[in-house]
């Protein structure tokens, strides 16, 4: 596979996940089919070959990767990156009013309510939560541990000794 996104609700209805097969097309059929297989006893799977329109095709990916399900409501969007494994009880524990899980789980998008700090509802993780859009009065950025943000700072100095180049955006 080449990618997987799942979400919980869909603009095309109920909750779907996507994932991608690439490849020599006899090699994808045959991927295809052996997980339409192993996947049958949790539904019926639509299976789409080749660069198509609509929810399995090229829209859906584009949806995906836009955060489309996020563009036309109100609210703060959070983009957290996690280990995949943990991204189901992460999500559980950010009072999100939607998500929408890409990188096989390793990337949430988090839809709030406006000036939700996130990151104080989800608690330590291993992990980073960045507030792409919103009103939240927190800092965009997940505040490094003390001894990765000295080594930053150490940095920023030696290549920024007049702090001229993005002064106050990443620190």
């Amino acid at each position: 596979m080449t990618g997987a996104a799942h979400f919980p609700k869909s603009q095309f209805g109920d909750p779907m996940t996507m994932l991608r097969v690439e490849g020599f097309e006899s090699s994808v059929r045959y991927r295809a089919d052996a997980l339409r297989a192993l996947l049958g006893k949790f539904g019926e799977a639509e299976i789409t070959i080749g660069a198509t329109e609509g929810p399995g095709g090229s829209d859906g990916w584009r949806w995906v990767r836009d955060v489309g399900a996020f563009a036309e409501q109100s609210g703060d969007v959070w983009r957290i990156s996690v280990k995949p494994s943990d991204a189901a009880a992460l999500a559980a524990r950010m009072g999100a009013e939607a998500v929408q899980y890409d990188w096989g789980g390793g990337l949430i998008w988090a839809l709030t309510p406006p000036g939700h700090d996130l990151r104080a509802t989800m608690g330590p993780f291993d992990g980073h939560a960045t507030l792409i859009r919103g009103v939240a009065d927190v800092p965009v950025f997940q505040p490094e541990v003390p001894a990765l943000a000295a080594i930053s700072a150490g940095l920023r100095q030696k290549f920024d000794p007049r702090g001229i180049l993005n002064a106050g955006i990443m620190a």
